[in-house]
């Protein structure tokens, strides 16, 4: 079968009509609403609680080997063949609790996702409606939308740029900065521009690129690829009536979770929502997520469980044989002779391994996750743990992980600054009389020493030009007698103890 080339291009890119009739095509495309809750499915948690049953508890909590290794204890307390409680399975009610304990604890985490994503999808940004921006929420921005996003705010959806704040309105640049530490870690701000296409449209005021906008030349569709992951790629074009198309490139486009940095305002138009945006194409469905304690439990659980085995296996060898010599005693094994499903073997062993099933302590998840919630409270009410500049504090999001803060023995980066702030500080400046010390008094000493010296011909002027030159030298020269002092002071060896 042949493709013609235009059906190509429609597999690879789609489009987004703005100011057109066509307009009424972009409500295929999915709405703004994201979820990261694992286990609240929907808002009025009408399917949660069966969702959370069967994933949160069934196969996460019976994923632990110790809770397993007791529901087999239960069913083997429950069988009549190897029960030692009479059919009664005692091990019921801690179990229980565990589970209980353990599944309140993972729901209530999952109540933290479900409001940390409903304070998200119901944030404010400001959307172009018959001609003028209004307040609406992340959840009404649809594609083919204008938003305008104010310093310092997050981006609700992926955008390409239309126009930008401009320092002088008479010469439009189109420029403007965004911070992408949300979805590549790194702080350094990036550049962006507008598409010239734009930039000569719409001018440089607020109110002329408002009125562009909406006047009857901005019409027109975007050509863009598919929804993918890739967050420093992208490929595209403007296709303007009675203009030629322009190719966009990831310079013309601002990602959903980025922050606008250094730009009074930027404007673009909405490509790409919800969980098509870049960010959310790179989520993954989380696996379980288990500490290294955990698999270290799982670990000694086998062992315990082997060396337990072993045991029951001699007993059972050991009562058979016992049984064996006690033939002339009819009435101490009188149900020998009836039949049994299984070797009579078996149900001995099995019948010692619910007597020795107390090697494993049936508390032993409840004692790790009180433990885990202790260490939660105690990081986030920490008064170390505090941003002051943006007024938040630590939050612990998967308690299962708490403990592998501890096992980090080495930290790998790849630059500098990625731990560091990257400040200068001075340390200690060095006068010109050789005088070394802290603070602005010897700095203040080392200026007059310099305007003494200074010689009587000299204007002021001039002498005052030479003190800031010589406190500038001074400066650089304490830096480096600070680092000097610090190289000599790792170098000298340690002295006998």
């Amino acid at each position: 079968m042949v493709v013609s080339g235009a059906e190509n291009v429609e597999e690879e890119f789609r489009s987004v009509f703005f100011n057109v009739p066509e307009v009424a095509q972009n409500a295929k495309f999915c709405n703004n609403k994201i979820r990261t809750a694992l286990y609240c499915a929907d808002p009025l948690l009408i399917r949660t609680p069966p969702y959370f049953l069967i994933k949160g508890v069934v196969i996460e909590e019976f994923s632990k080997l110790a809770n397993f290794y007791f529901l087999v204890i239960i069913a083997l307390q429950s069988w009549s063949e190897t029960t030692n409680t009479n059919g009664f399975p005692t091990t019921s009610p801690a179990l229980t609790l565990v589970v209980v304990f353990a599944s309140v604890i993972k729901f209530r985490q999952d109540i933290e996702r479900f409001r940390a994503d409903k304070a998200l999808n119901e944030a404010a940004c400001q959307r172009l409606v018959d001609g003028r921006f209004v307040a609406s929420k992340w959840t009404q921005v649809k594609v083919g939308d204008f938003l305008k996003v104010d310093n310092r705010e997050m981006l609700p959806a992926d955008i390409v740029l239309v126009s930008a704040f401009e320092p002088d309105p008479a010469i439009p640049v189109g420029a403007c900065y965004v911070e992408t530490k949300s979805l590549d870690g790194e702080t350094n701000l990036k550049g962006r521009s507008v598409p010239k296409i734009f930039l000569n449209m719409c001018g440089g005021s607020l109110d002329s690129q408002t009125r562009g906008l909406s006047s009857a030349n901005f019409k027109g569709k975007l050509l863009i690829e598919r929804p993918n992951p890739q967050t420093n790629k992208f490929t595209g074009k403007v296709m303007l009536q009675n203009q030629p198309e322009v190719v966009l490139s990831i310079n013309n486009v601002l990602l959903r979770g980025s922050t606008v940095r250094n730009t009074d305002y930027v404007i673009g138009i909405v490509v790409n929502t919800g969980r098509d945006s870049k960010v959310m194409q790179g989520m993954r469905a989380p696996p379980l997520k288990h500490s290294s304690v955990d698999h270290w439990v799982n670990y000694m659980m086998i062992g315990v469980m082997l060396t337990q085995l072993s045991l029951c296996i001699i007993s059972a060898f050991i009562h058979d044989g016992w049984n064996a010599s006690l033939d002339v005693h009819w009435y101490m094994h009188e149900d020998l002779n009836e039949e049994t499903p299984l070797p009579g073997i078996i149900f001995t062993m099995l019948s010692y391994y619910v007597v020795l099933s107390m090697f494993v302590s049936v508390s032993l998840y409840v004692s790790i996750d009180f433990n885990r919630t202790l260490y939660k409270t105690i990081m986030e009410k920490d008064p170390e743990m505090w941003h002051e500049e943006s007024g938040t504090r630590l939050k612990v999001r998967t308690m299962s992980l708490i403990d592998e803060c501890g096992c980090v023995s080495h930290v790998f980066s790849d630059k500098t600054g990625t731990l560091t702030q990257n400040v200068i500080d001075a340390v200690a400046p060095i006068s010109p009389n050789g005088h070394v010390g802290l603070g602005a008094g010897v700095l203040q000493r080392a200026l007059d020493a310099v305007t003494t010296a200074a010689a009587p011909n000299v204007s002021s002027e001039n002498a005052a030009t030479a003190a800031t030159a010589a406190a500038t030298a001074a400066a650089t020269a304490a830096a480096a007698a600070a680092a000097a002092a610090a190289a000599a002071a790792a170098r000298a060896p340690l002295g006998d103890e």
